[in-house]
């Protein structure tokens, strides 16, 4: 059984972070450093957000105009020492309305 929470967990945040990791060292000229510092994570994961090669998730998400909005908005906020809560609460709600990650509609709700 899998449940939702673990979807969340193993596959959407990683891939969301690679993408405003990306969006925070491009586009902000953050060294990696301080990208894990405003999410709140380790250098040595950032280096893996930034290496080449990204999951099918992490690319399926960054060609998606709505999801790359809400990246943008995540990293500005991370920018700028503030959380993206919404953004990633806004991320899973497309998620599930428009079936983008496969199999994160069928599982279970709850632990």
């Amino acid at each position: 059984m899998t449940y939702r929470s673990q979807v969340f967990v193993n596959r959407i945040l990683p891939a969301f972070r690679t993408l405003v990791s990306r969006e925070l060292s491009d586009n902000y000229g953050l060294t990696q450093e301080e990208i894990a510092s405003s999410l709140d994570t380790s250098q040595a994961m950032v280096s893996n957000y930034l290496s080449p090669g990204e999951s099918d998730l992490a690319g399926r998400l960054s060609e998606d105009p709505q999801t790359q909005v809400l990246v943008e908005d995540a990293a500005s906020k991370a920018a700028n020492g503030n959380g993206f809560v919404d953004e990633l609460q806004e991320l899973v709600s497309q998620i599930q309305d428009r079936s983008i990650v496969p199999g994160f509609s069928e599982a279970d709700r709850v632990l």
